[in-house]
């Protein structure tokens, strides 16, 4: 029997919802531990930060470097393909997705001039809607850690639509790429969009969000005391 994993972090973090993603796809059996305020996370998460994972004594952090390593450690039911080649291209898919994407994303809610953000947005998306041509997936014609990463994007995008100025009405092939994804089992049982929309709408607020940076500021302060 597969020895458990533990997850550190909470699944309205997209950080986290990506590693919790891949345990499920895999179907590695996982404890999810919400509370990192503990001694275990704050000695052992390299810089504090969620997520992090516990496997036989070894932690890992960075939720990309979490997913390469359950990709090898954990072989049956890969999310990523055989070719060596196409592996490459699920690979740079990945990482396209996390780097642009869902980076500027996070400038439209946070950053400060919204409107040029929401241009590259756009381009960015339709250069994923014309990948998506005749495709159901974005490599290889199967479900990949590529598709795994967009996913994130379409956590609460209902809600949120209007406010990144993207209507995949205009894009149909990422809409149907949305509706093949978001209907897989793992997406329907972590789905957190009610939470995370919470999230982005508390940040909105100054006081709230000066609540939960501070609760931040204080997790990192209590991580480098333990390292200390």
């Amino acid at each position: 029997m597969t020895e458990s994993v533990k997850l550190f972090g909470r699944i309205g973090s997209p950080n986290v919802l990506r590693v919790a993603l891949a345990l499920e796809e895999k179907q590695i059996p996982y404890e999810l531990i919400e509370n990192i305020m503990i001694d275990e996370f704050l000695k052992n998460s390299r810089w504090g930060l969620m997520p992090c994972i516990e496997y036989q004594g070894n932690y890992i952090s960075e939720s990309l470097a979490i997913l390469e390593f359950l990709e090898d450690q954990f072989p049956d039911k890969p999310l990523l393909p055989d070719s060596i080649v196409e592996k490459a291209q699920a690979r740079s898919w990945m990482y396209r997705v996390a780097l642009t994407v869902l980076d500027t994303r996070r400038k439209i809610w946070f950053g400060p001039d919204k409107e040029q953000a929401k241009q590259e947005l756009k381009e960015q998306l339709e250069d994923i809607n014309k990948e998506l041509e005749g495709k159901t997936f974005l490599v290889a014609n199967t479900y990949t850690l590529a598709d795994l990463n967009l996913s994130l994007f379409y956590v609460a995008l209902d809600e949120f639509k209007n406010v990144l100025g993207t209507d995949l009405d205009q894009l149909p092939n990422l809409k149907k790429h949305k509706e093949a994804i978001t209907s897989r089992p793992s997406f329907k049982k972590l789905d957190p969009s009610e939470s995370f929309a919470g999230f982005i709408k508390g940040m909105a607020d100054e006081e709230i969000r000066a609540k939960i940076v501070a609760s931040k500021q204080e997790r990192i302060q209590k991580w480098k005391e333990q390292r200390s």
